[in-house]
């Protein structure tokens, strides 16, 4: 079918509800707008449609936990489908015998984990057991989409208790550690990822980083690591084509690569950020089985190679690298390596007559404060930036935005963008506007990264000429 060629514009071409006898209801004529979200703290999509309705009341048809199947046509002229679940009905008004209300939409996946609990013991790489959990043999969830995971390099055993399978997802995200690294002896010892979810270890030396994300977007469930969400350059399990968005005066017309607004959200908090121990902290852990007493420090400046960041910063700044210098958290927390070890020998990974068969450590000290620190830094810097239509675009995609410079005419010769505020950005959430009226769709995206600079000052310098 064809659309109007325009940045903003846009063709419903599907919008059905279907109810409880299978019949389907088109929603198309009463529409008055839709909005859509996503986002890296979500385990789900949702969605809202506000309907005016002044015929056969399709109101009436809804008990909840309808599907809604919706097809829309972009302007790229790509048609996109969506199928979500009535999860609510609200907003309802009547006026000269005429409606109108808000149907809530949302992920069938997410009103099948409230009914669902887990209770049975699971054990494997993390990545693998939330797989598993979403679309295995013995899977609670049961979804047909896309699963995207970064390789762990640790193993777990999990007992869930009855808590719910997003809940058990969340759980073992904050104690993931990625597989994945730039340092190339870290990486080799981080042992062998097998076929059947377990790391054969053959070294005590974990490498890797930790701080996981789990949500859904479009193209499906992803259970990824921060660092590959950061990765440019493919080092790190991420990398793939980054699109650019131009916020420029001189630009003629609207583009589907222009910026229309742009708003600057989180940016330094050193105070926020000394508190939490970003740049630095001391871990005590205390081995129940063992009764050994220990301390680490976690240093941000040291790591800082050893982690994928979106900025062109080499290294943390003056004032971060000063205060990375002392622990200004200290953490602690009870480990035991004996949890899940029947042998005879020592389970402690650190013990000198370790004999390398036990596969299930604690890696407390491995992911405790490195998770605090990647998921504070990834809001180091953030955006909000308005974008006609560009319904491609996802959360957990990493976009080049290219501001000009604030400076006076005469200087903006040698300096045409903003270097600082420029670069490379996490899209951290999205939510789409669809209105009917006009006809126009408008994506506003919620950026962040975890370090300042543009990473490719000579390719916006010739975007913007």
């Amino acid at each position: 079918m064809e659309n109007q060629n325009s940045a903003f514009s846009y063709m419903i071409t599907k919008l059905d509800l279907v109810d409880n006898s299978n019949k389907p209801w088109n929603l198309i004529p009463g529409v008055q707008a839709i909005t859509y979200f996503e986002s890296i703290t979500d385990p789900y999509v949702s969605a809202n449609i506000r309907i005016l309705d002044s015929g056969e009341s399709v109101i009436n048809k809804i008990v909840g936990g309808e599907e809604v199947h919706m097809s829309v046509v972009g302007p790229d002229e790509t048609e996109y489908h969506y199928i979500m679940m009535v999860y609510m009905v609200g907003d309802r008004s009547v006026s000269n015998k005429i409606q109108t209300y808000n149907i809530g939409l949302i992920s069938s996946e997410a009103l099948t984990n409230e009914a669902r609990k887990i209770s049975k013991t699971m054990e494997g790489r993390p990545d693998v057991i939330v797989t598993d959990i979403l679309t295995g043999d013995d899977s609670v969830i049961k979804t047909e989409k896309d699963v995207f995971a970064t390789p762990c390099g640790n193993n777990t055993k999990i007992h869930p208790n009855g808590k719910s399978p997003f809940q058990v997802i969340a759980a073992l995200g904050s104690a993931s550690i990625s597989a994945t690294n730039s340092n190339v002896e870290k990486a080799n010892n981080m042992g062998v990822l097998t076929a059947g979810g377990i790391t054969k270890k053959d070294n005590k030396s974990v490498g890797g980083s930790a701080g996981y994300v789990f949500y859904e977007n479009r193209k499906g469930y992803h259970f990824r690591s921060i660092d590959s969400l950061c990765d440019t350059k493919g080092k790190f399990g991420g990398g793939g084509e980054v699109r650019s968005f131009i916020d420029s005066a001189d630009s003629e017309g609207v583009g589907v690569d222009s910026i229309i607004n742009v708003n600057f959200e989180s940016e330094i908090n050193l105070l926020h950020a000394l508190r939490l121990g970003t740049y630095s902290s001391e871990l005590q852990t205390y081995d129940i089985s063992s009764g050994k007493f220990e301390v680490y420090t976690y240093n941000l400046s040291k790591e800082w190679d050893n982690q994928s960041h979106l900025g062109s910063q080499t290294k943390l700044n003056p004032m971060q690298e000063k205060l990375s210098g002392q622990p200004t958290r200290i953490l602690s927390t009870i480990v035991d390596h004996e949890k899940y070890y029947t042998g005879t020998d020592t389970a402690d990974p650190d013990d000198p007559d370790y004999k390398n068969d036990n596969n299930f450590w604690d890696y407390s000290k491995h992911h405790i404060a490195q998770n605090i620190s990647r998921n504070f830094m990834l809001n180091t810097q953030g955006l909000r930036i308005d974008v006609p239509g560009n319904i491609d675009l996802c959360v957990g995609e990493i976009i080049n935005v290219i501001l000009p410079s604030s400076v006076s005419e005469d200087q903006k010769l040698d300096e045409p963008i903003d270097e600082s505020n420029s670069g490379f950005y996490l899209i951290h959430s999205l939510s789409r506007f669809f209105d009917q009226r006009t006809q126009e769709v408008t994506t506003v995206l919620k950026l962040r990264r975890d370090s300042f600079g543009a990473q490719q000052l000579e390719k916006n310098e010739v975007l913007l000429s």
